[in-house]
């Protein structure tokens, strides 16, 4: 269920063009984990307590792959919350994996580092999300260009290999399952 925040203009076109990018993507349902979404006019998207699309983040200037990606990228946070234990063991094993990590945004990293290493998660699953529906060369495009998390998404194109072994297999913490 989409809900429009005031039902404002930018909001109605975020909702339109939404619906016509989760049409072009009928496989998107197994990278979706929440039933209600909310847009509103703010800049910034977020996944709690209800996933919040940000519709000046979304605008028109983005490409509707780039637009994709923030949509799995906030649904792969609820994804994460219904597994806590897989997500624990996770994010342990990236803490041995990566004992220093990136903090705050003019590093590249997430607001701290117990969200850094989560996001090492979230954005190696929301690349693999998006490698599945447009292609690896098109994915590979969209993270590398992403003004944050850039240490993150680096990352995930560096050891792709290795957050695979750790995240799907060691942990089980595979959304296509």
């Amino acid at each position: 269920m989409i809900t429009l925040k005031t039902n404002s203009d930018i909001q109605k076109k975020t909702e339109e063009r939404l619906r016509a990018i989760l049409a072009k993507y009928p496989e998107i349902d197994k990278w979706t984990f929440t039933d209600s979404l909310v847009i509103e006019d703010a800049g910034v998207s977020f996944s709690h307590p209800v996933l919040t699309l940000g519709a000046k983040q979304l605008d028109s200037k983005k490409d509707d792959n780039e637009f994709l990606s923030i949509y799995i990228h906030e649904n792969l946070h609820w994804f994460a919350s219904q597994h806590p234990d897989d997500l624990r063991k996770a994010k342990q094993e990236m803490r041995l994996l990566f004992p220093k990590v990136k903090v705050g945004n003019e590093q590249g990293g997430a607001r701290d580092e117990e969200s850094t290493y989560l996001h090492l998660i979230i954005c190696y699953l929301e690349y693999l999300a998006l490698s599945e529906l447009v292609g690896k060369e098109i994915a590979t495009n969209v993270i590398s260009n992403h003004l944050f998390y850039r240490w993150i998404y680096k990352t995930v194109l560096e050891q792709t290999e290795l957050l695979e072994s750790i995240i799907l297999e060691k942990c089980n913490l595979d959304p296509r399952d």
